[in-house]
């Protein structure tokens, strides 16, 4: 049985789920994921980040050594390592990571993550276009989707480098391609196009769909009633970095339908699971989503201490994308409270 004929997404809201998929992954690059795998990963992961960085990265090279093609393996080390040894300390890791045949692929991906976090937009390009031109296996939908967002906002055209053989070995291309041209309606199409033909759902290309989903609002109900069921599968498997992608749409899904304090509540569950796995990325988006709901119901001083949140991780994260997002978020609300030097102090480290 198929993913779509277990879970039928739009249709119907009947999201049954076989007995062979509960032993299905979402992350390993052909292999699978139970829960009891996941409960131990976890639980190491978040002993790693207690350590102290000297000896934080060579546990992080044991866990990448052990967990070769495991992507939230490759998400929790980017994290960690861009935080504990800044941007070219990262480059020098992940360099080193990728000496090792087995860890190749991820960890280049991993490089390409942190040109962009450097907001070196043309190196981060051309270390994903090998990514995304290996035809040895289909590419993880996160590497594609994270190339074609950089790709778009450097005004780079990635379909003149992408062959008909590229297309046939990456079906999912189709939709996000629909989706990173907000045509939402042919991105729905292609998506559930695509979940016909896979024999295992992949959690991140759930949440882009989601999110299609959310912007077309005659189907809002079924994503709501989708997320419920992702929700709660992913809890029960021990998930955790699916967790918190799931709840953080729940939130999202609130927002639009303008139910504000529930989407708040959402927002501060996945954050809760964010800030337990150290998905540093989640942690700050749901921080901003927390301060726009407050914006919404005219609570100005909230949405100001949590946007303050948000740039505590923003600034530690040594990301420079996220700190911008941050910062723009921040200076839009001293703005609304009339505290024109902190919005002009804010705009400056925007400009900078």
């Amino acid at each position: 049985m198929v993913f779509a004929d277990s879970l039928v997404f739009a249709a119907t809201g009947d999201h049954t789920w076989s007995p062979g998929m509960e032993k299905q992954g979402c992350f390993f690059v052909g292999m699978t994921v139970s829960h009891e795998f996941n409960k131990s990963f976890y639980a190491t992961t978040g002993d790693i980040s207690t350590l102290a960085a000297e000896n934080k990265t060579t546990a992080i090279r044991a866990l990448l050594d052990k967990n070769t093609e495991f992507i939230p393996a490759y998400l929790f080390a980017y994290d960690q390592v861009l935080q504990d040894l800044g941007i070219e300390g990262c480059l020098q890791f992940f360099s080193e990571i990728a000496a090792e045949p087995r860890c190749r692929y991820l960890a280049n991906w991993m490089l390409a993550r942190t040109q962009y976090a450097s907001q070196n937009a043309s190196a981060a390009i051309n270390l994903f276009l090998p990514l995304v031109l290996d035809f040895n296996h289909e590419v993880p939908a996160q590497l594609l989707w994270e190339f074609l967002k950089i790709c778009q906002s450097a005004g780079f055209s990635c379909l003149n480098n992408l062959s008909p053989e590229f297309i046939s070995n990456n079906p999912a291309f189709h939709a996000l391609d629909s989706k990173i041209k907000s045509q939402n309606a042919s991105a729905v199409k292609q998506f559930q196009k695509y979940f016909k033909t896979r024999n295992e759902p992949d959690s991140f290309l759930l949440h882009l769909y989601i999110g299609s989903l959310r912007l077309q609002r005659r189907t809002v109900t079924p994503a709501d009633s989708l997320l419920t069921f992702l929700i709660e599968r992913a809890a029960r498997l021990g998930d955790r970095y699916s967790e918190t992608i799931f709840r953080h749409d729940a939130g999202r899904l609130h927002f639009i339908k303008r139910e504000y304090q529930k989407a708040i509540s959402a927002f501060r569950n996945s954050l809760a699971v964010a800030q337990n796995i150290n998905n540093t990325t989640f942690i700050i988006n749901n921080f901003e989503y927390i301060g726009h709901a407050y914006k919404m119901v005219s609570k100005y001083d909230s949405a100001l201490v949590v946007y303050q949140a948000a740039e505590k991780y923003a600034l530690k994260s040594n990301d420079k994308n996220l700190m911008l997002s941050i910062f723009k978020a921040l200076g839009k609300q001293h703005y609304l409270k009339a505290e024109y030097v902190q919005y002009i102090a804010s705009q400056a480290l925007v400009l900078f």
